[in-house]
């Protein structure tokens, strides 16, 4: 979980959603709904995970084609990630238009959400094990899970009572129930108990008119250096 917000909470997460999902956006980012699951679990993540860490999985290898572009995403992320910030540490009420994909008849999938919430997961897997562990957390992750299939293409978790063809539209209503569940989880454990993020690397202080190292392209000054 995190112990501060981003800066620049102004940006519009709907405009950048909708460049996601055109022709328009490189293959290598991820598709909007992704995106908004991987964002969750980093908000809801046990440990910090640093922005430097997490930002530049969501364009993978493809630059920005300009200042300006990297300025409108950075911004459309950060907003979306303080709104699902804000919405789990009870600062808001309703939760935030979360984005899903949908199939041919408009029905919501949550598989992409899942998929990204689960990469956010895979960043500090063994920081999670306690939830994991914990027969009331592991509930809260279950479902997500009930997106991950075996071999035989069969789900590796079931969620009870749920029929199959129903997971979606079940999840779609109890998700932000389940993502505010898992912030309170790590919020009411023990402080002994608290995992403690692991060390950064040491690396040169980076110049405030320097390329950010997060990778996005814009000077760190204006990035995660900000503030």
């Amino acid at each position: 979980m995190t112990d501060d917000e981003l800066i620049e909470p102004t940006g519009d997460f709907n405009e950048l959603a909708a460049f996601l999902d055109s022709e328009d956006a490189p293959a290598e980012w991820m598709w909007a709904s992704v995106l908004d699951g991987f964002l969750a679990g980093i908000v809801v993540s046990p440990t910090r995970i640093r922005p430097g860490e997490w930002m530049p999985m969501i364009w993978g290898d493809a630059p920005f084609e300009s200042e300006e572009q990297g300025q409108w995403v950075l911004a459309a992320v950060m907003a979306r990630f303080n709104e699902i910030n804000q919405f789990v540490r009870l600062e808001r009420e309703q939760p935030p238009a979360f984005h899903f994909d949908r199939g041919p008849d408009g029905e919501p999938s949550m598989r992409g959400w899942a998929i990204g919430f689960l990469k956010a997961l895979s960043l500090r897997e063994d920081a999670w094990v306690p939830l994991l562990e914990d027969k009331n957390g592991r509930q809260l992750v279950a479902p997500l899970f009930s997106y991950m299939t075996n071999a035989n293409g069969d789900p590796v978790v079931t969620v009870d009572d749920v029929p199959a063809d129903e997971l979606d539209s079940y999840l779609v209503t109890v998700m932000p129930d389940l993502i505010r569940g898992i912030y309170a989880f790590w919020e009411l454990r023990e402080p002994s108990e608290q995992m403690e993020p692991p060390a950064p690397p040491r690396r040169r202080k980076v110049g405030r008119n320097e390329p950010c190292p997060c990778g996005s392209g814009r000077k760190a000054k204006r990035c995660c250096g900000a503030g």
